[in-house]
């Protein structure tokens, strides 16, 4: 693959193209140079950490069951001071996201709605 490779373990915000394809490619490392194409995702979208999926696996289940047809575009949301903005719009070549097992990818009828909570848990095992 060419292009570029975004490291997305930390989670955060996906900018992408807002279509309803999933088109951003998640890379898994399996070995020194080695890796592994584990799914796609949207533009919207939010990808939590894997400490933060484990230690709150149950609340982010909850919030990933919003589903709404009208979609707010991310535009709409003020971002915070801690907001990891991973942007897959890139000029030239694909860009992919770097990713472990054990993250957690939200839906973005749900990001749109449940952005600041997102925050919070994706922030919540940062050391100080």
């Amino acid at each position: 693959m060419q292009g570029s490779l975004i490291d997305a373990r930390p989670g955060g915000l996906i900018l992408g193209r807002e279509h309803d394809e999933d088109d951003i490619p998640m890379l898994a490392p399996q070995a020194v140079g080695i890796f592994q194409l584990v799914g796609y995702m949207q533009g919207g979208e939010y990808i939590l950490n894997r400490d933060a999926a484990i230690e709150h696996k149950e609340k982010i289940l909850e919030i990933n069951s919003y589903k709404d047809k009208d979609y707010t575009p991310l535009r709409s949301i003020r971002l915070t001071d801690t907001t990891r903005i991973l942007n897959t719009n890139a000029s030239s070549g694909s860009t992919a996201l770097l990713v472990e097992h054990g993250q957690f990818v939200v839906n973005r009828a749900a990001t749109a709605r449940y952005y600041y909570e997102l925050e919070e848990l994706n922030n919540s095992n940062r050391s100080a």
